[in-house]
């Protein structure tokens, strides 16, 4: 973005943008509407336009919550329409940005949609193919899995052990995360075993029901066996008659 030789005093503001940017859809805590227009008000901001009260589009955001800057190499040269302002506006502040924004969380965590894609292909690996009933139900012993792991950690059976650090790529650092007792899933015990005594239900159960079979209903009563068939007997000999 700042490799244009025009683009040089922004390289002194790109930490500014981005904490205010994360600045927007913390404090919107969660609104969607407030992140967007917060975020939109970063670029106007810097031109030195600190009141959006004028602007229809502007619903929720009157104007920024600080003092007026004093200090000149934080404003845009050229202001609105300027190359620098275009620039940021289509790298940067575009459309689908002030769009996506709405959608992050205000508390930026994304580990848990991480998580469950991460738990999800273990299940249902990219590499196989499954069919609609298959993925299916793999993707509820996914869902299974999931609300169960949470289930422990609600009930206390499941404490934190320890600490393991990684390096987050984003954050350019070293983050520590909990370390949670092994898991034992014995619903995973009770699914083989109601599927393998479905199966030898299935294996075991007469092709065709036996005459001894109490369930059936007797095909004739005892009445009907004494009556006619309703043939018509054969006729009568010379010698019969």
């Amino acid at each position: 973005i700042t490799k244009p030789n025009y683009m040089i005093p922004v390289r002194f503001w790109i930490r500014v943008i981005i904490n205010r940017c994360y600045d927007a859809v913390i404090t919107a805590q969660g609104n969607g509407e407030l992140a967007s227009e917060k975020f939109r008000a970063i670029l106007l901001c810097m031109t030195g336009q600190h009141t959006f009260d004028k602007d229809p589009s502007f619903k929720h955001l009157k104007s920024c919550s600080h003092s007026a800057p004093t200090v000149n190499w934080i404003f845009i040269p050229g202001g609105i329409g300027g190359r620098i302002y275009n620039r940021l506006a289509s790298e940067v502040f575009t459309d689908k940005n002030i769009e996506d924004i709405k959608s992050v969380s205000w508390r930026l965590q994304t580990s848990t949609c991480e998580s469950i894609n991460a738990l999800a292909w273990r299940y249902a690996s990219k590499d196989l193919y499954f069919t609609r009933p298959g993925h299916e139900m793999r993707t509820q012993l996914t869902m299974i899995h999931w609300n169960y792991l949470k289930h422990t950690i609600a009930d206390g059976s499941r404490p934190v052990v320890g600490k393991k650090s990684y390096n987050n790529p984003t954050s350019k650092r070293v983050v520590w995360r909990n370390v949670r007792k092994s898991m034992t899933h014995p619903w995973r015990e009770d699914i083989k075993r109601l599927t393998y005594q479905r199966e030898i239900d299935r294996l075991t159960r007469p092709l065709v029901p036996s005459a001894a079979d109490p369930n059936l209903e007797e095909e004739w009563s005892s009445d009907e066996e004494g009556e006619d068939d309703a043939l018509v007997p054969p006729p009568l000999t010379p010698t019969q008659r």
